[in-house]
Parts: C-alpha cells; sequence; structure tokens
C-alpha cells in the first residue's frame, strides 16, 4: 500500500501547534509532520520535505499545507509542485488538517482525487481582498464600500 503523509509547515511554532491541536482531536497520526519552525532558514525546510518524500518512496503521497499563501514557506514548497506525488495547500486551518486527516485522496488509486480537491479548497474559506482606509483610497469618510 502507497505511504502518504501530511506535511504542515509555516512561521515559527505555527505547524508544531495546529498538528498538536490536530492529534489532540483526531488521535495520533503516523502520517501528520510538522516541518521544523521557519526562521528564515529554506534549505532546513528542503531537507526536511526531501526526506519526506524519500519515506514515501515513488508510490506515495505528499500533502504540503503551509500557512500563507506567498510566504517564504510557501514559496520555498512551490519548487515541489511539478512532483506528481505532491499536492499542495496554502493557508493552514485546524479544519483543514482535519479533513485531511479524516480522508484519503487516494483511496481510488493512484492520483489525486478531484471531487477530494475540491473539498478541501471549500474547507479554506478565502479572505476578503483587503480593505483600504479612506485616507488611502480617494475616497471620503463618508463613502460606503460595496462588499
Amino acid at each position: 500500500m502507497a505511504k502518504r503523509l501530511i506535511c504542515l509547515a509555516g512561521h515559527a511554532d505555527i505547524a508544531a501547534g495546529v498538528a498538536s491541536a490536530a492529534t489532540l482531536i483526531m488521535g495520533d497520526s503516523d502520517e501528520l509532520r510538522a516541518a521544523p519552525s521557519y526562521t528564515g532558514d529554506v534549505d532546513e525546510l528542503r531537507r526536511f520535505v526531501d526526506g519526506l518524500l524519500d519515506e514515501i518512496g515513488d508510490d506515495g503521497s505528499l500533502i504540503l499545507v503551509t500557512d500563507l499563501a506567498g510566504g517564504s514557506p510557501s514559496n520555498t514548497l512551490l519548487a515541489y509542485r511539478d512532483d506528481p506525488r505532491v499536492l499542495q495547500f496554502a493557508g493552514m486551518t485546524l479544519s483543514l488538517v482535519i479533513e485531511l486527516l479524516a480522508d484519503d485522496p487516494l483511496a481510488g488509486g493512484g492520483t489525486f482525487d478531484s471531487a477530494f480537491t475540491e473539498r478541501i479548497r471549500s474547507t479554506v474559506t478565502p479572505l476578503p481582498r483587503p480593505i483600504e482606509s479612506p485616507a488611502n483610497s480617494g475616497q471620503s469618510p463618508t463613502e460606503e464600500e460595496d462588499f
């Protein structure tokens, strides 16, 4: 049977914290791994992920979940996006990690199931675009934003 791992990566200790909370709720899992705290060493993060890829072998899967799209951990892990064994998500939340632990996207075969990835995308709540303050937007303070 193909091995599946879920790797959480992010700034400071967020990966360890979310992994700890998910373990409290879902129980221990050999699949869940928290990358070392990211403090600026992209090489350490790459070595960690390379070790996970070695562990899953050629027929396994690795789901990479980062805290912030566009952040250094997320940008660093984009180097793995063309690997067919890798599926990536940015916007780590506890609910996303629980969903990943509760379901196996490869249960039906060797590729990531599109229904699974769509369900995961619906788990991650997109944030609204940044709101400019009236002083920076050219609007007077009494004009209302359309949301």
